[in-house]
């Protein structure tokens, strides 16, 4: 589910249920999503409000991945944005090198 305040579009969130066959399996987490107000010429920032265990995932809940930083393009727009929520749970193969 996402939620845009109507009043303030620069910050927009979603609750994200884990992924089947994931360690986030019947887990609900929440994230924020903060557009800067030149967006999309500005990367925005994302941040899990709920404490999760990543190597994406900073102790703050900032999400750390490429497309949020160098590599986000003006061109690629919110769509592609917001559809990093789910490859950063979805991509986590830590437990997979480990087990």
């Amino acid at each position: 589910m996402i939620v845009v305040n109507d009043e303030d579009f620069s910050q927009i969130c979603a609750d994200i249920e884990g992924p089947v066959g994931t360690p986030y399996e019947n887990g609900l987490f929440r994230m924020k999503l903060a557009l800067s107000h030149d967006f999309p010429h500005s990367p925005p920032k994302g941040y899990f409000m709920t404490k999760i265990f990543h190597p994406n995932v900073a102790s703050n809940g900032e999400i750390c991945v490429n497309t949020l930083k160098k590599d986000c393009n003006p061109s690629l727009g919110l769509r592609h944005v917001l559809s990093v929520r789910s490859f950063t749970l979805v991509s986590f193969h830590f437990f997979d090198q480990i087990t």
